[in-house]
């Protein structure tokens, strides 16, 4: 880490060859600051597998990195599941309200936020826990953040993480987070997520008038709705 003094203001700056590029391009008035100085440390889950135990029908959910998508939703037709016992022996990989997901083996950089009314659930070791300390971070901003063209740069121009397939958890810790003054960090979390939002309604709207089209094809080729001139 290279510490500086900038305009009055203590920064962190890691040194590498792509966070000048990450720099430029962030207000002047923001922080920019290593993943690892904002959070507790972060871990990853563990295989049940692994310990001698396994996976059961129904139970306590298990995430794996095809249990979400790219834009955090979880497919819980993909989940596994576990036992409580087995569930109380996996305590590191125990999720909390708040933790954020980030995938770091198979399909990189997949980021979803846990609610309370997914608890209790866990993860395997292709999945690594953010839990954020600092009250001057809003989680929602940083779940954004963490999804955003910035890190995935940083990722893609890691050159270990390419040839390995995997991000280690030295490298999650040394990811640069743009850091806005928290009111501000507020405001492009509601914003970002009314886009979110309004983006679910077109889709679900969209759904909606292909299932229309299709079940009005069905019943003309049936024979059950009649054509008129």
């Amino acid at each position: 880490m290279v510490y500086i003094i900038e305009e009055g203001k203590f920064k962190i700056i890691k040194p590498t060859k792509f966070s000048k590029a990450i720099i430029t391009k962030i207000p002047k008035q923001w922080d920019l600051v290593p993943l690892e100085s904002i959070t507790y440390p972060i871990t990853k889950g563990t295989t049940p597998t692994t310990d001698g135990e396994k996976f059961e029908k129904s139970g306590i959910i298990f995430l794996k990195v095809e249990s979400f998508d790219d834009f955090g939703e979880i497919n819980y037709e993909k989940c596994a599941y576990i036992s409580q016992e087995t569930y109380s022996k996996l305590k590191r990989s125990q999720l909390k309200e708040n933790d954020i997901l980030f995938t770091i083996a198979g399909t990189l950089g997949r980021v979803t936020r846990i609610t309370k009314e997914f608890l209790p659930a866990n993860v395997n070791q292709a999945i690594s826990i953010i839990r954020l300390k600092s009250n001057e971070f809003d989680v929602e901003f940083l779940e954004y953040y963490l999804r955003s063209p910035a890190i995935k740069k940083q990722i893609l121009m890691e050159g270990t993480i390419l040839a390995q397939g995997n991000l280690s958890l030295a490298q999650m810790s040394n990811l640069l987070i743009a850091k806005p003054p928290k009111e501000e960090q507020i405001r492009i979390s509601k914003t970002l997520s009314n886009i979110d939002l309004l983006i679910h309604n077109l889709k679900k709207s969209a759904n909606n008038i292909d299932e229309f089209r299709q079940g009005l094809t069905q019943q003309i080729f049936s024979g059950q709705l009649e054509i008129t001139e």
